[in-house]
């Protein structure tokens, strides 16, 4: 009976530092992969690699967990994306996974793209990718222009309360009255 071997999978973080343990040079090749826990063939695979790490280092280091470099297809489409995303979530605007989807196809077609399929897992893959959480907006921070609920406050308002008894005026603040917007 054969024992099964355990594999070990380092970060890309963990390579970076692997390389530059490496590159130091103060220490043999074999001493650096038993101190990672890894076999010397794997080293020698990471180091023949390391021109494609180097490059790639600014674009994983808000996700340093990960495992392996990946690449998109359409990388238009995902730039586009992002920076749609990242605007959007500066405006306070509820995203649900179906919008996002909508206008990476809407993105695709107007970049060339009729091969592109915004499905499920692209948009898994999209979040992992730019480490995007599905968070629900909360908060009126962002809701209303100040001026606007002022003026309409001082002269519209009023108009419409004389229609009314007072027992008849309720507020409706919390009770998703702004759903649709």
């Amino acid at each position: 009976m054969t024992s099964k071997r355990n594999l070990k999978c380092l970060t890309l973080k963990e390579k970076l530092k692997l390389i530059a343990e490496v590159e130091t040079g103060e220490k043999k090749k074999k001493v650096i992969a038993q101190q990672f826990g890894i076999p010397p063939n794997t080293l020698i695979t990471i180091l023949k690699n390391k021109d494609k790490l180097l490059e790639k280092q600014g674009s994983y280091d808000s996700n340093s967990e990960r495992k392996r470099l990946t690449t998109c297809v359409n990388i238009g489409v995902d730039e586009a994306m992002l920076k749609w995303v990242t605007t959007a979530r500066a405006k306070n605007l509820p995203l649900s996974g179906v919008l996002i989807r909508e206008k990476a196809l809407e993105y695709a077609a107007a970049s060339g793209h009729e091969d592109f399929s915004a499905s499920v897992g692209w948009l898994d893959k999209f979040k992992k990718r730019h480490n995007i959480a599905q968070m629900s907006v909360c908060g009126e921070s962002a809701s209303t222009d100040t001026k606007s609920s002022e003026d309409w406050k001082n002269n519209v308002l009023p108009d419409l309360i004389r229609q009314f008894h007072e027992n008849d005026i309720f507020n409706a603040d919390e009770t998703g009255i702004f759903f649709k917007c």
